[in-house]
């Protein structure tokens, strides 16, 4: 298997074009959009100087099986399996990343609740930066955070999708 650099695979799922992206360690990237070749291109940007290839499972490489399980996971339900998740961000980042891993999938809850249990109250908006800060999609749930007044707020891959997130998993329950 070749682990030098940065992997990538797309599929079609229905809530768009998934790409996911990974290096030696595990995930660092789930993406959702319109376009294989625009979430690439978005990849591509952020990766800057790290080499960058196509994923390929018959080099023994993990990844297209974990995007499979995440396409079948979106598409048909079926459990989402462990999978290894590698994020880089500020370790407040990380705390409001672990407390949306516990929101049950059907369930949200409000960025103000997400800064009362990272024991920061007053960092609402902050809270709204760290889920756009999210580069794993579905992974790390950030679509499940809504306003206080039950409005759904932002998301990086759109307020259709988040939607369509939403609904899923409350039809799923």
């Amino acid at each position: 298997m070749h682990t030098d650099g940065l992997r990538y695979r797309t599929t079609t799922t229905c809530v768009g074009t998934l790409l996911m992206a990974a290096g030696d360690a595990g995930i660092t990237h789930v993406s959702l959009g319109e376009s294989a070749a625009v979430l690439v291109d978005a990849l591509r940007a952020q990766a800057g100087q790290r080499p960058f290839r196509e994923a390929d499972a018959e080099d023994g490489d993990p990844l297209p099986a974990w995007l499979t399980a995440l396409a079948s996971h979106l598409d048909h339900d079926v459990p989402l399996p462990p999978l290894p998740i590698v994020t880089a961000g500020t370790p407040f980042q990380q705390r409001v990343w672990e407390a949306l891993r516990q929101v049950p999938a059907g369930s949200t809850t409000t960025y103000r609740a997400l800064a009362e249990a990272v024991g920061q109250p007053g960092a609402v908006r902050a809270v709204g930066s760290a889920c756009g800060a999210n580069r794993v999609a579905v992974l790390i749930p950030c679509h499940r955070a809504v306003r206080t007044d039950g409005g759904l707020g932002g998301f990086r891959w759109g307020l259709e999708r988040k939607r369509a997130l939403l609904d899923r998993e409350r039809h799923a329950r």
